[in-house]
């Protein structure tokens, strides 16, 4: 009871709404998944860093001068940001295409994968 009348969505979730026109109980169970889903603390604490947009990939690094090359750490070949490091990447592609084959292999439905 205290979460629900007390816990406001995030500051970053304004982004997210605009960017995929997500409606505010949308977001609600967005927020809410890393909590009903992952039961492992680190990857609850992933999930939250990426819905965040708070996760230290090489282009954050970089900006705070940590690291000489913000590239992507698996292909090398585009600064690694968030959107890049989880869709665009031709490592991250291909773990989706073999993610779908899995997906089938244990199913039998074929899912359609999209932003």
């Amino acid at each position: 009871m205290l979460v629900s009348t007390k816990a406001k969505l995030p500051n970053y979730s304004q982004k997210l709404k605009c960017a995929f026109n997500f409606t505010d109980d949308q977001l609600i169970q967005i927020y809410s998944l890393p909590h009903t889903i992952a039961f492992e603390p680190y990857l609850k604490a992933f999930q939250y860093k990426v819905l965040n947009a708070i996760l230290f990939t090489n282009t954050k690094l970089h900006k705070m001068g940590f690291i000489e090359d913000d590239k992507c750490s698996f292909c090398r070949h585009e600064p690694e940001t968030l959107h890049h490091l989880m869709v665009h990447c031709p490592y991250s592609e291909q773990f989706w295409t073999d993610f779908k084959s899995y997906f089938f292999s244990l199913t039998g439905q074929r899912v359609q994968l999209s932003m």
